[in-house]
């Protein structure tokens, strides 16, 4: 019976890896910048001021949401980011040293820039 049981627990804990190391997908359309956390619903992106949405979701490296109060206001985060036509942080994804370092379209300011 113990022989038994001890099956049963060693194919479940089998069965349970590869649930626990799923990637993580990240939109083409997220873009790359360093922020850093200015208020609870603000904050910077490669220097600029941009507001959280209401329902703004933030993603560590390990792919669990993070609330902005467990985020250090002093730190800068590497992150792929989108933001929505109100210029305003939708989703953040906080990115590893491998994610960091692959190719991602950049922030760019003066594309929100309107000219008249």
């Amino acid at each position: 019976m113990k022989a038994l049981l001890r099956l049963v627990m060693c194919l479940g804990f089998f069965l349970v890896l590869p649930a626990q190391a799923q990637l993580r997908s990240i939109p083409e359309n997220a873009l790359r910048a360093d922020m850093e956390l200015v208020s609870s619903r603000v904050v910077k992106l490669d220097g600029d001021s941009y507001a959280l949405s209401v329902g703004a979701q933030i993603y560590n490296t390990n792919n669990m949401l993070v609330l902005t109060q467990a985020l250090d206001s002093g730190l800068r985060y590497a992150v792929r980011v989108q933001i929505s036509e109100q210029r305003e942080v939708t989703k953040v994804w906080m990115l590893t040293e491998a994610e960091a370092a692959a190719k991602a379209p950049l922030l760019n300011p003066k594309k929100w820039f309107w000219p008249f």
